[in-house]
């Protein structure tokens, strides 16, 4: 009995197999097309053109081939068309087909291009609204009863997004993409490869509940991976659709984010940012929990690294770079604050580190200032950090702010601890038609001269508490044309002076008891100032010493002249005055150098005349 039945479905099977190899030869061309036609119209909602060949295929697979497939967009005229695709090859349900109907189970489009376009009057091709797969989306579907899709694969395709409002035209060549979605009520999977902007990019995400985008207040797991040389991107964490009209709520994501690059500088430009080229912006991470509300981004126990300084901190990136139009254009902008524990300098200074000669390379008087308007981000940063380090320099705790605008750059510094005093300040940058105007405003409590000269001299003669007030400002193209229009005034006071190399009270007093002797006379010893304080002020590129005073016990000094800003060379004259018991002395002296390396000039013969 049992060998009957066994034989029986051997029998049935070998004859639906029969049938089924026989069922394409059976079926006329003109069915087949209406049929693919038709399930791929009810699927999208638009309509569709089979302008090529078609053939239903047994070996290897039971499927069919069509070409020169065109599915139309929501706009007239083949060029707004959604999709066109040079093949497209489907998977043929074998139960189906033993019913004479033809449903694919899966869809593979080679060499497609497919073009979601919106234009200036704000229409799109891209509306699905009719579509089996949009009512099967829809909210009051029974559950379970999901759209039987399948499996969709695109071989070296072209994918276009043109938006004609805001100026949009982005192309993505040689995608290579997998979409894996059984059902509309099941998860779906993408995976795959394309090039975009030059660059191959690895991407690969996936939707818990695919259904839930299409339902405002519902919310679908997401992962999302994007990997690049530029750029590698990981999301893990939820998505929850947004609805239409004014009230409706916007798009809405939340999870955790890492994003990292090699350089920082070339994924910028590649995202379009134009930063140029540079040796700073290199290595860059961010790790964070991100909350996205619509265009704008809240990045908390945000923890990131720009060229080995390490922060955390928290940011707001508002992204919503444009309005309804080209002329509504709103710059995207970044919010936050960051903590840092070391904050070097040093790359970032090293690239316009000046030189005192104008034929020398890349000489920093003759370089342009940098026009930071042109990134097309605000930017308002305040940061705190335990240290700043320059290859010379090093500051203690310091609180600042970065401001920046479409028109003007502000850099600020609440405090910094420095050299035993703090330093408090700004340097603005404005753009001003063709030209950039600067302005400087700095001011300084009881710094220590000596570690503060030692930062930018050899040997440093002075030593004191240095207490200054500076403000000034300038306007150019180059760093040069800044200098030659600069304007401003300084007041510098030292408190409890000292001048090493020379010590003048005990000169005094040599000239005093008539010991002095020109031939014997070596620089040595110290001399500690009752006062020293100076004026200065700036003018067409130079420096204006006036009010140079210093008093010691038997000696006092005056100092004037100027100094070239552009090349730091010195050209001052000054009169030291000795006063004895019945007599004042006069020596005059020249200063000449740089103002890394002063020369004090005595005209010590004066005396002996």
């Amino acid at each position: 009995m049992i060998r009957r039945i066994l034989i029986g479905f051997a029998v049935l099977a070998l004859g639906l197999g029969a049938l089924v190899l026989a069922l394409p030869s059976l079926m006329s061309s003109q069915m087949v097309r209406e049929q693919v036609a038709s399930q791929i119209s009810e699927l999208t909602g638009r309509a569709v053109t089979l302008r090529g060949d078609q053939a239903l295929q047994v070996f290897p697979n039971l499927s069919v081939e069509l070409s020169d497939v065109v599915i139309e967009g929501d706009l007239p005229g083949t060029e707004n068309a959604l999709i066109v695709t040079e093949t497209l090859r489907g998977a043929v349900r074998p139960v189906a087909l033993l019913f004479g109907r033809i449903e694919l189970s899966s869809f593979e489009m080679t060499r497609p291009t497919i073009r979601f376009l919106r234009n200036d009057d704000g229409q799109s091709n891209w509306q699905l609204e009719g579509s089996n797969l949009v009512t099967a989306l829809e909210p009051n579907r029974v559950a379970g009863a999901g759209l039987q899709l399948g499996q969709f694969r695109i071989t070296d395709g072209t994918l276009q997004l043109i938006d004609e409002m805001r100026g949009i035209d982005e192309t993505i060549s040689g995608a290579n993409l997998s979409l894996s979605w059984p059902t509309s009520s099941t998860r779906a999977e993408i995976n795959g490869s394309a090039i975009w902007r030059g660059e191959v990019v690895e991407i690969g995400a996936s939707l818990d509940q695919p259904a839930a985008l299409a339902q405002p207040g519902s919310t679908s797991g997401v992962v999302l991976s994007i990997q690049g040389a530029p750029l590698r991107l990981q999301f893990d964490g939820t998505l929850s659709p947004g609805a239409a009209g004014e009230s409706g709520l916007p798009w809405q994501a939340s999870g955790s984010l890492a994003l990292s690059t090699p350089s920082l500088r070339r994924a910028a430009n590649w995202l379009g940012a134009n930063v140029g080229p540079g040796s700073t912006f290199g290595a860059f991470r961010l790790d964070a929990d991100m909350n996205l509300v619509g265009l704008s981004v809240d990045l908390t126990e945000a923890a990131l690294s720009l060229d080995g300084n390490d922060a955390e901190g928290v940011l707001t990136l508002d992204l919503d770079g444009y309005g309804d139009s080209l002329a509504d254009v709103i710059r995207p902008s970044i919010q936050g604050t960051l903590d840092f524990d070391r904050l070097d300098l040093t790359a970032y200074l090293d690239t316009v580190r000046p030189t005192t000669t104008a034929e020398a390379p890349g000489d920093w008087r003759f370089m342009p200032v940098p026009n930071v308007f042109a990134s097309g981000v605000n930017i308002d940063v305040r940061f705190a950090t335990r240290e700043v380090l320059t290859s010379r320099m090093i500051l203690g705790e310091t609180a600042g702010s970065v401001l920046l605008s479409e028109d003007q750059m502000v850099l600020g510094i609440a405090e910094s601890i420095a050299y035993g005093g703090a330093v408090r300040g700004s340097l603005s940058l404005a753009q001003a038609d063709d030209a950039f105007a600067a302005s400087l405003d700095l001011s300084a409590d009881n710094l220590e001269l000596t570690p503060l000269l030692a930062a930018v001299q050899d040997e440093p003669r002075l030593a004191g508490a240095l207490t200054f007030q500076a403000m000034t400002s300038g306007e150019g193209q180059t760093v040069a044309q800044l200098l030659e229009t600069l304007t401003g005034d300084a007041r510098f006071e030292v408190a409890n002076a000292v001048i090493n190399g020379i010590d003048l009270n005990t000169l005094a007093e040599s000239f005093a008891d008539g010991s002095f002797d020109f031939s014997s006379f070596a620089f040595g010893g110290q001399t500690a100032l009752e006062t020293f304080s100076a004026n200065v002020s700036a003018r067409d590129g130079y420096l204006q010493a006036r009010d140079v005073t210093m008093t010691a016990e038997r000696v006092s000094a005056t100092l004037g002249g100027q100094s070239e800003i552009a090349n730091r060379t010195l050209t001052l004259s000054g009169a030291t005055a000795i006063t004895s018991s019945d007599e004042t002395l006069v020596v005059p002296f020249d200063v000449r150098g740089t103002w890394t390396a002063p020369l004090i000039l005595p005209d010590l013969r004066a005396l002996d005349r």
